[in-house]
């Protein structure tokens, strides 16, 4: 089974399996819903610039933040927009001797523009997404940027979150995630705190 299909499968199960139990209590309100999110990012992928080259250590720990727009019907599927900022991984660079240079250093990053769908039960939100996902490798020398590689990939996203309500309007909780570019074998796990802010609710 290929990586996409088992995707597509777990995200058709799981919000099948939360859109079933969300039917047994419906919401009585409408909301708009921004989400604010940041936490650190998990790095997994055969494609990587600095993958191909054995002189490049990898760092495949970074920071990863997003934001999310979403539309809460009532008893129906969520639906919005995310992007964010994620720095997947980082490397430096050995000489000839396997000696570290720190002067040396690159990093990938990626930026996602997402159409996102979920659904809520609770305090638990599932939502899965479908886009583009912009990917930017950089090589710096002595801070200098010395080269650069922008491209652009479809992509999935997956993530789970429960949270906590303060008021009506504000809550907060925490969030995982993985994006993905199936066709790259690219993949970063993105656990993070999120906040929510309801500026509509009726």
């Amino acid at each position: 089974m290929s990586f996409r299909i088992l995707f597509l499968w777990i995200t058709f199960i799981s919000i099948f399996s939360i859109g079933k139990l969300q039917s047994q209590e419906k919401f009585s309100r409408y909301r708009l819903d921004l989400f604010l999110s940041g936490g650190v990012s998990f790095y997994g992928s055969k494609d990587s610039l600095f993958n191909s080259n054995s002189k490049y250590d990898i760092v495949p720990i970074g920071l990863g933040t997003s934001i999310k727009v979403m539309w809460q019907p009532d008893n129906l599927l969520n639906f919005g927009f995310e992007s964010g900022f994620v720095r997947a991984l980082s490397s430096t660079t050995k000489d000839s001797l396997g000696k570290v240079n720190d002067l040396v250093n690159g990093y990938q990053d990626i930026i996602p523009i997402l159409l996102v769908f979920g659904m809520r039960f609770n305090w638990i939100d599932i939502s899965s997404g479908i886009g583009y996902y912009y990917l930017s490798s950089k090589i710096y020398n002595n801070k200098t940027l010395i080269a650069i590689s922008d491209e652009y990939d479809m992509g999935f996203m997956f993530s789970i979150a429960g949270e906590y309500d303060i008021t009506p309007e504000f809550a907060i909780g925490g969030e995982a995630k993985i994006y993905s570019i199936w066709e790259r074998q690219f993949y970063t796990f993105v656990p993070q705190i999120r906040l929510r802010y309801s500026p509509l609710i009726w």
